[in-house]
């Protein structure tokens, strides 16, 4: 009896140990500028949010379009939040959506690396099987680390993939973000 306790602890260990190194190498490099807070990150105040429940008080905290955007008018929102047991760890998430559907672009940052999850939902349950893969992201941040109520500015970049049913398309998303870590 203890010696299959033991071989199944040893299996269990080997299992985890091999999920984690797999999550690891997943995992991007985030970049360090910290001129990024210059002039693209001061233009964001000059911008709208564009939104049918707010009188656009609402303060522009990202720029981030699906293709190019040439117009002053911003259709993403942007929330920072530190990860409440790992203080170490911030969850930067892009919301589009009108309450009813809508996509979220989840970056999970610690103070080297990050990894992006992309998820659309809806009312109509036939339109959630879409599926996207990340081919290229890039983050840049202007600080390594960060504590809850600090500042972030960054900018990112990404090139997505998304299948529905066997139809695919490539997307980039691209632009600029600031926030406060909550």
């Amino acid at each position: 009896m203890k010696r299959k306790l033991k071989y199944l602890g040893i299996t269990l260990l080997l299992a985890i140990s091999c999920l984690l190194f797999l999550f690891i190498y997943k995992l991007d490099t985030v970049y360090i500028d910290s001129s990024i807070k210059g002039k693209a990150i001061k233009e964001l105040k000059r911008k709208k949010y564009l939104s049918f429940l707010d009188d656009n008080k609402k303060q522009v905290s990202t720029d981030i379009s699906l293709g190019k955007n040439e117009t002053d008018t911003v259709y993403w929102q942007c929330k920072i939040n530190e990860h409440e047991i790992f203080k170490s760890i911030q969850k930067i998430n892009f919301h589009i959506g009108d309450g009813y559907s809508g996509t979220n672009i989840n970056i999970i940052k610690t103070s080297k690396k990050y990894i992006t999850f992309i998820k659309d939902y809806s009312d109509n349950m036939k339109e959630n099987q879409k599926k996207y893969s990340i081919e290229n992201q890039k983050l840049i941040l202007d600080k390594k680390n960060y504590q809850k109520g600090d500042s972030i500015y960054g900018k990112i970049n990404l090139k997505i993939q998304e299948s529905v049913n066997k139809e695919s398309s490539v997307y980039y998303i691209d632009g600029y973000f600031k926030g406060k870590i909550n």
